[in-house]
C-alpha cells in the first residue's frame, strides 16, 4: 500500500488511503498515534501508540489491522553500558534496507543517538554535541540528523558532526 498511497493518522488510529479510493484502518492506538514510518519493503508500517504499555508496534500493510510489538525487548544496551527502554525512544525511523531503526532518546543534558538491528540483537548510541532529533539512515549508512545551531536547526551527516553549509542559510525541519 504504500506505492500510491498516503498515510494518515487520526487521533487512535492509523489509515492508509490509495491515491484513488477509500483507505483501510491499518492499526488501532490504544492511545494516540504519534508517529508513523513505513517499512521500506512496504509491507509493514511502524506505528508509535502513546498510550500502550509497549509504544512501538509494526502494523500489517494488508489492511487487517494485524499488530505486533516491534521488538521482544523492552530495553537495550549499547556496547558502552549504556541502557534505553524502548518506550523512551522517539522519532524511529528505518534504515534504507530495513535491518536497522534510529531513533532518539532525549534527555535532561542532551540527546543519544540509538540505531538499533530490526531483529532487535545490538544496539549502538552516539552522543552529539548539540540536540539533536529526526535521525534517518542514508543510503551509504551514515546517519544524519537535525541539530540545534546557535541560530538555527541545520543538517548534520554524519549526525553530530558540523552542520553543513548551506545557501541560502535555512532551517532544517524534519522529518529528514
Amino acid at each position: 500500500m504504500a506505492g500510491a498511497s498516503r498515510t494518515l493518522r487520526d487521533g487512535t488510529s492509523a489509515w492508509c488511503r490509495p491515491a484513488a479510493g477509500w483507505g483501510a484502518e491499518m492499526a488501532v492506538a490504544d492511545g494516540q498515534v504519534r508517529h508513523l514510518a513505513w517499512h521500506p519493503s512496504g509491507d509493514a508500517l511502524l506505528v508509535q501508540d502513546t498510550g500502550a504499555d509497549v509504544r512501538w508496534w509494526r502494523a500489517a500493510a494488508d489492511g487487517s489491522a494485524a499488530r505486533e510489538p516491534l521488538w521482544a525487548s523492552t530495553s537495550f544496551t549499547a556496547g558502552d553500558g549504556t541502557v534505553v527502554q524502548t518506550n523512551a525512544l522517539g522519532q524511529l525511523a528505518w534504515s534504507p534496507d530495513g535491518q536497522w531503526l534510529v531513533g532518539i532518546e532525549a534527555g535532561r543534558v542532551g540527546t543519544d543517538v540509538w540505531k538499533i538491528a530490526a531483529d532487535g540483537t545490538s544496539a549502538e548510541v552516539t552522543r552529539p554535541a548539540t540536540r539533536a532529533s529526526w535521525p534517518n539512515v542514508l543510503a551509504s549508512g551514515e546517519i544524519a540528523c537535525v541539530t540545534a545551531g546557535a541560530d538555527r536547526a541545520a543538517l548534520s551527516v554524519p549526525c553530530g558532526e558540523a552542520a553543513m553549509a548551506m545557501s541560502p542559510a535555512v532551517d532544517v525541519a524534519g522529518p529528514i
